[in-house]
């Protein structure tokens, strides 16, 4: 059942067994997945079907840090059924192993877990988004469409994506439609949750305190809590609930808002002319489609690399050039390695961009804090500090020149390195919009938020889901992960759910 403002009378009380905050990738999958158990679920959104204005103002708070972007907290997020899926382009991949693992020279870094307990959910993942599992049930995993162009080489791996035919606003809609026709299950729009209002230990929610803009306010009960409201929202929540703790639930070792992390991204981070090669799959825009889905592969460095040059995760993305949009430096490189090279294939130069992406590691003193300016609920906005370090600096840089030294050592081609090896961080650096960390999991409570659970360390009935759970980002992007991740939390729900 769907409930929108018109069919709310304010000051209402509405009872369930689980109360799911936020209707994206996170909230929308947790909820389908108990709508199957029986139990009674609701699920808020701070949004309607469509992006509004007045919804969207409410992401509205300051935004600082290493980089400058001017608008960042509202440009990068979406108050709508979907969630940020809205502005996703479908890329999926699940997290590699070694971003599970404790990696000595990243700080902070490890999960609570390895990769193989997500590898159920990631392929039930799959099937929700429509792609193809990238590792099976027996073991096999999804290969990359031919024909290659680089030989197997220890410094570099080529990594598979899949673009998911749910991208943009397809997977709110369609994942609504289902919650629709459940029984059990109550939607409701423009429904913003303002406090977590908590017991006189602060070791239970009893509810949630909701608004809506036209003045509205209900309160909701329920046995368990979920806040599934992204990487910036689950941490403003927590700090604005100041009811029992001063500092905000779940605050008491001042972790809520730390560790906070994105992708570094870096279009045009240098360029590449490939002479004599068959055509690199097909230009890498539409190399793969079978009228669900498509595969496109990137260049990403070796785990045991990254170990011994002490760098963290990163991938290179080739986009294709045309000729004569290629710049100038790059046509000359093109006739200089056509007059030296051999082109038995007959295939002419090839012009690429290289777009860059790199892991973050994991700071405390990237973080998520409260402004003083207030939203139209009168909540504090969030303040957003994104620190990079040095070392994510270093990775950036390092991993491109190894990539740009592999590939002329090859002979495949020359690649342009557009990034100073001591260098600051370039002007166009952006954030990919993956807000991660801010909630991060840990099992101890003093460095981590939730439990390997995704439990409130210190309070029973409450949990998060979604990337700022995340210890470490990987470099893959976070809506494979924030998915299988929501489908493992489902499980323990409906464990807790069952009478014993």
């Amino acid at each position: 059942m769907i409930i929108d403002t018109q069919q709310v009378e304010n000051g209402s009380h509405i009872s369930a067994d689980v109360a799911i905050v936020g209707a994206g990738p996170a909230g929308l999958s947790i909820a389908r997945a108990l709508a199957e158990s029986g139990a009674r679920i609701v699920l808020l959104e701070s949004g309607g079907t469509r992006v509004e204005d007045a919804p969207q103002e409410l992401n509205s708070g300051v935004d600082g840090g290493t980089i400058a972007r001017p608008g960042h907290l509202q440009t990068s997020r979406r108050r709508v059924v979907g969630g940020a899926t809205q502005l996703w382009g479908g890329w999926c991949r699940p997290l590699d192993e070694h971003d599970f693992r404790v990696r000595s020279w990243v700080p902070h870094s490890g999960w609570p877990f390895a990769k193989a307990i997500l590898a159920p959910y990631y392929r039930h993942a799959a099937e929700m988004l429509e792609i193809e599992a990238f590792e099976r049930a027996d073991g096999t995993k999804l290969a990359l469409p031919g024909p290659y162009i680089l030989g197997k080489s220890e410094p570099l791996v080529q990594h598979v994506y899949q673009v998911s035919p749910t991208k943009d606003a397809r997977l709110g809609k369609r994942w609504l439609a289902s919650l629709a026709r459940a029984e059990n299950v109550q939607v409701l729009l423009h429904a913003t949750a303002l406090e977590l209002e908590a017991n006189e230990s602060s070791s239970l929610v009893k509810q949630l305190d909701v608004g809506y803009l036209d003045g509205k306010r209900i309160t909701v009960a329920s046995k368990h809590v979920v806040l599934a409201m992204g990487g910036i929202e689950n941490a403003r929540l927590l700090l604005n609930s100041q009811g029992r703790e001063a500092t905000g639930l779940g605050n008491r070792h001042d972790v809520v808002g730390r560790y906070y992390m994105e992708h570094p991204w870096i279009k045009a981070a240098g360029g590449l002319v490939i002479v004599g090669a068959p055509p690199v799959y097909q230009g890498f825009e539409d190399e793969y489609h079978d009228n669900r889905s498509w595969r496109f592969p990137a260049l990403a460095i070796a785990p045991e690399v990254q170990e011994r040059f002490e760098l963290m995760n990163f991938r290179a993305r080739l986009e294709p050039i045309a000729p004569a949009a290629a710049p100038p430096l790059q046509r000359a490189i093109a006739k200089t390695l056509t007059r030296l090279k051999s082109t038995r294939s007959g295939a002419g130069p090839q012009f690429f961009q290289l777009d860059v992406s790199s892991e973050q590691s994991p700071n405390p003193e990237s973080r998520l804090t409260l402004a003083d300016s207030k939203d139209a609920f009168g909540k504090r906005q969030a303040r957003l500090n994104w620190r990079l370090t040095d070392f994510d600096n270093r990775t950036v840089r390092k991993s491109l020149a190894i990539i740009a030294r592999e590939l002329g050592r090859w002979q495949i081609g020359r690649a342009q390195n557009a990034l100073d090896e001591h260098g600051p961080w370039p002007l166009h650096t952006s954030g990919a919009c993956h807000h991660m960390g801010g909630t991060r999991m840990h099992a101890d409570p003093k460095q981590g938020v939730v439990d390997p659970d995704c439990r409130v360390h210190g309070v029973a009935n409450l949990f998060i889901a979604g990337s700022s759970v995340f210890p470490t980002g990987g470099v893959a992007n976070p809506t494979f992960t924030i998915v299988a991740l929501g489908l493992r939390l489902a499980d323990y729900l409906k464990r807790e759910l069952k009478p014993a």
